[in-house]
């Protein structure tokens, strides 16, 4: 079955592989509530520290190395890790809902299969429940049920779609598998959690779904596509926007400077293109990678003329003109730089052949 859903259709249950083990799909069926949930202290003293009070209440920093509990270390496959429990309060004490909180979440669960489902959920509530105010804990609590459904809904919608597969050989498309996943989460998390957790990844697949459609749209003309593609931007997250604003503004700004080069640009038009798109100092570091690559393109021209001349001299046996030819680069260049002059000389003479 999982060699069929890996033709496709598992690689887009984003989040559900990692749940899916051989011996123990029943652990998933129990029901999260029967798992117990600890108290701030232990009878062996681990983790008896004091209960952050959430007036100053700051994440803890965690690893594996200093994580203590009364379920044991963690499994082998998180050594050398940080717990990412970078969760939030309010001045309330109230969990600020974020994707921070998924993230801690998904850290214990991709060791399903390394320790029992029931010890994985104990370790977060232990976590919950030691490090977070008192007043934040109950909401965290019910969003790891939430999550946990859907995990366990997921592998219900994979398994289904898998069935499917083999009774009609016909897969959802992409698009298709996108609706199902999210119609999925939304029916299994409240508004504040489902948005915290998914709500990135929506803006980011929506944008990916509808560039690929403009792409492909024949009707549009190159601008109509460039205009297109620009305005599907402002659906992205501000951060995401900034970077493509940015990366086009590159972009365009080395399409100026080749055109200026063509143009016969004087290195002051160059420099002021620069600055414009990158600032001043970025400006005056590609300058000063321009007069680099110019003083090396001048060595190259240097020897590629001597070699011309030595590969034309007539009376002089092959292996001769190899060996001054090798001559002729140590004179020229050095030992890390001789490295890359056949390589030159290859492409260069198959240049000269067109």
């Amino acid at each position: 079955m999982r060699t069929i859903l890996g033709l496709g259709i598992a690689a887009l249950m984003i989040g559900a592989a990692w749940w899916l083990w051989p011996e123990e799909d029943a652990a998933l069926a129990m029901n999260i509530e029967q798992v117990e949930t600890p108290v701030s202290s232990t009878e062996n003293g681990k983790m008896a520290k004091e209960k952050n009070i959430a007036s100053n209440w700051i994440s803890p920093n965690l690893t594996y190395d200093n994580y203590e509990s009364e379920y044991g270390d963690l499994p082998p496959s998180l050594i050398g890790t940080t717990i990412p429990f970078r969760l939030e309060v309010n001045d309330r004490g109230e969990l600020i809902v974020s994707s921070h909180l998924r993230r801690f979440f998904d850290y214990f669960l991709t060791t399903v299969g390394e320790e029992p489902m029931e010890t994985i959920l104990a370790r977060i509530k232990e976590m919950l429940t030691f490090y977070l105010p008192e007043t934040a804990v109950p909401r965290a609590i019910e969003i790891l049920h939430q999550y946990y459904e859907l995990k366990s809904a997921e592998i219900d919608l994979e398994k289904q779609l898998s069935d499917d597969y083999l009774a009609t050989e016909q897969r959802p498309s992409h698009a298709e598998m996108k609706r199902l996943l999210r119609d999925l989460r939304a029916s299994n998390m409240d508004a504040e959690a489902y948005t915290a957790f998914f709500g990135k990844e929506n803006m980011l697949d929506d944008y990916a779904i509808r560039r690929l459609e403009i792409q492909g749209d024949e009707s549009l003309t190159d601008n109509e596509r460039h205009t297109a593609l620009i305005a599907i931007e402002e659906h992205l997250p501000e951060a995401d926007r900034e970077h493509k604003r940015v990366e086009r503004t590159q972009i365009q700004a080395l399409e100026a400077v080749a055109q200026g080069r063509r143009d016969g640009a004087s290195d002051a038009e160059i420099f002021e293109i620069r600055t414009q798109a990158f600032g001043a100092e970025a400006a005056q570091r590609f300058a000063e990678a321009d007069q680099r690559q110019a003083t090396w393109d001048s060595r190259v021209s240097a020897y590629r003329a001597e070699r011309r001349e030595i590969l034309a001299s007539e009376g002089i046996a092959e292996e001769d003109k190899a060996y001054e030819i090798d001559q002729l680069r140590q004179g020229h260049f050095q030992d890390s730089e001789r490295k890359r002059i056949p390589v030159i000389d290859k492409m260069k003479d198959i240049q000269g052949k067109r």
